[in-house]
């Protein structure tokens, strides 16, 4: 099963260099997250056998609004970490951060999207 969370608004710090990090901005973050089916919840319309949605918005709001980070890879890495954490189900998880505001740019964005694959431990 993939769940997904498309542009989610964050509110933070982000840039290389330190005049992009004066005043806080809008990103965007987009999540992929596949889950284990054993306990398929279409079959039952129980939420507590599905992996919310809402919590994952959570977390994403949890490890960044309001932090400053100097790259974009490393707001990936603490949603996909947090993220990857937060369920046994959760098998694989790709985090895509998007800053919709760049500095004296052409460009209209800048993106970054890592995909983190982990295995759960035995007995955790």
């Amino acid at each position: 099963m993939l769940i997904q969370v498309i542009d989610f608004p964050v509110y933070m710090k982000i840039g290389y260099r330190s005049v992009e990090r004066l005043e806080a901005q809008n990103v965007l973050v987009s999540l992929d997250v596949k889950v284990d089916n054993d306990a398929d919840p279409a079959l039952s319309d129980d939420l507590s056998r599905a992996l919310d949605y809402g919590v994952l918005a959570g977390i994403i709001d949890e490890q960044l609004n309001g932090r400053e980070c100097r790259l974009i890879e490393t707001a990936v890495n603490l949603v996909g970490e947090a993220i990857i954490r937060a369920h046994y189900r959760i098998k694989e998880c790709a985090v895509t951060v998007e800053k919709t505001s760049l500095p004296q740019s052409i460009m209209k964005t800048a993106r970054v999207r890592v995909t983190k694959q982990f295995m759960q431990v035995a007995g955790g």
